[in-house]
């Protein structure tokens, strides 16, 4: 992703041939509406990355590529995985909606959005490697476990990852956000967070979208 600019639809096609699962989800998205402009179906690998840039190519293979439930053999990490990775997929399309609609670039709030669980998913791939060597992880341990070692794990894996620290923080404020903070882009992660956790009515959400010149009700009428 950092070298996205360098790299042609042909490159990238060449680079994901036999990707399957990959292809079929590139070429769902390249025929939806948001980007069949022609009328024409897209059938190539190639000509659906050209349709919808190499950059939304990138962080829908980003996206697929946090997906581990099908690493996660017992049960219950799964379904949390399952939940986790909704999330961040919710926080990244409020925070898509809310960057177009304030008129900043909505590609560096997308990706973090969907970075923004990490930690708890290397945490629960942690379990189930410690239940594949016969180990024993209880519902109890599940829940203490996520909430003492996500974040850490999590912005460990970050610096591990040489992500770029813009990045980091905008991942950061999807969680907490200081009152004082300006950037709008840390403003749009927050916001998009407290709305896909239902709390779009709330006093902390509302501050946001004010401070975005975003109108809360005209939002709820584009849902609609």
């Amino acid at each position: 992703m950092a070298r996205k600019q360098d790299i042609s639809p042909s490159q990238l096609a060449e680079r994901w041939h036999g990707e399957v699962a990959l292809t079929t989800r590139l070429l769902d998205v390249a025929n939806s509406a948001s980007f069949q402009k022609t009328g024409e179906p897209v059938r190539s690998l190639r000509d659906g990355i050209a349709t919808m840039g190499v950059d939304m190519a990138l962080r829908h293979a980003m996206a697929m590529s946090l997906d581990i439930c099908g690493q996660l053999r017992d049960t219950r990490l799964a379904e949390r995985a399952t939940v986790f990775l909704e999330t961040a997929e919710k926080v990244a399309q409020e925070a898509v909606r809310i960057a177009l609609r304030i008129g900043i670039d909505q590609s560096d709030v997308h990706t973090a959005a969907l970075l923004s669980r990490v930690g708890e998913l290397a945490v629960l791939k942690v379990m189930q490697q410690c239940l594949d060597r016969k180990g024993q992880v209880s519902d109890e341990q599940i829940e203490s476990g996520l909430t003492a070692w996500a974040q850490s794990y999590g912005n460990r894996l970050k610096v591990q990852w040489h992500l770029p620290l813009q990045l980091r923080e905008l991942i950061g404020a999807v969680h907490f956000l200081p009152r004082d903070a300006t950037s709008d882009s840390k403003l749009v992660m927050r916001a998009s967070a407290l709305i896909a956790d239902g709390q779009n009515q709330g006093e902390e959400c509302l501050r946001l979208l004010r401070r975005l010149g975003v109108d809360n009700h005209e939002r709820g009428t584009d849902d609609g």
